[in-house]
């Protein structure tokens, strides 16, 4: 866990706790400090910081075997980046931002459900991606809810109060193949699953900004992720080819990308889902009858 203590609080703490020299937290008054958390090694910290280990060791005066303790302090070396949370920031803009992944983020920081920014929060971003913006920026283990955690601005509180529902609009042509709700088998479909050939359109639900767009998640294949009003969210996979990139304002029935078989499906298909914050509801509920 990252924070910022005042001054005088780093000087009881480094006398309360030891292992902070006098010559070291003179230099401390507006460093990152670093708690350590039960079973963390001084390696996975450096790692985890994207840090070397002997950096911290310096900066933090450690000697051999450098065993740390829960709860131990440590001050991040001079150089390791911070970020304070604007309004209207989501995680992964950051992350498109910074070109990192929002994964990488998401752990960096120790972020939990709803995985959602606050403004005024400090994040800790790895320095060199910062300085060369060569960090791969995919996201190879993301879920849907990550994603879509990652997709809400920051605020100071929460607007999660569900406003009056949007007028959503099919996204494909073809039929529905697998329903919202519990399968046979035990699954849990959190959406609708629209048979598709391999090219055909699909359209936007409703008008929103584009949120995200990712080729390399596992189970859904290329995705797209669009923000609409109200806190309400889209979601889009096993595309094939995608038409549109993030920060983009598309308009309900633009052709956003052709239906494909990415991912983890056994038939080309779109997988589609609604969500109002991270909560998953039921698409037929919102959808017109078709005629």
């Amino acid at each position: 866990m990252i924070k910022s203590l005042p001054f005088w609080k780093i000087f009881c703490l480094a006398f309360f706790l030891g292992g902070i020299s006098l010559s070291t937290f003179a230099q401390a008054a507006n460093s990152d400090i670093y708690h350590v958390r039960s079973g963390e090694t001084l390696n996975g910290i450096a790692h985890r910081l994207g840090l070397k280990s002997d950096d911290l060791i310096s900066r933090n005066h450690l000697k051999a075997p450098y065993r740390l303790r829960e709860g131990q302090i440590l001050m991040i070396p001079e150089g390791q980046s911070s970020y304070i949370v604007q309004s209207g920031d989501t995680g992964l803009s950051l992350a498109h931002r910074y070109q990192i992944s929002w994964q990488r983020i998401i752990s960096l920081n120790h972020l939990q459900p709803p995985y959602r920014l606050r403004e005024g929060m400090k994040l800790i971003l790895p320095t060199a991606s910062l300085k060369s913006h060569s960090e791969d920026s995919r996201d190879n283990h993301l879920n849907v809810k990550q994603i879509v955690g990652g997709a809400q601005p920051a605020s100071r509180h929460d607007n999660d109060k569900a406003g009056q529902p949007l007028h959503f609009g099919w996204p494909a042509h073809g039929s529905v193949i697998r329903h919202y709700g519990r399968t046979d088998n035990g699954h849990v479909n959190n959406g609708l699953d629209i048979a598709a050939s391999i090219g055909s359109p699909i359209f936007a639900t409703e008008d929103g900004h584009v949120a995200y767009t990712g080729t390399h998640i596992s189970v859904l294949g290329g995705v797209i992720l669009i923000q609409h009003a109200q806190g309400w969210t889209s979601v889009y996979g096993h595309l094939d080819k995608i038409k549109v990139k993030q920060g983009d304002f598309v308009k309900k029935g633009e052709v956003i990308a052709s239906a494909g078989e990415s991912g983890n499906t056994p038939r080309p298909q779109l997988h589609f889902e609604i969500r109002h914050g991270l909560k998953a509801v039921n698409p037929a509920r919102l959808l017109p009858l078709r005629k």
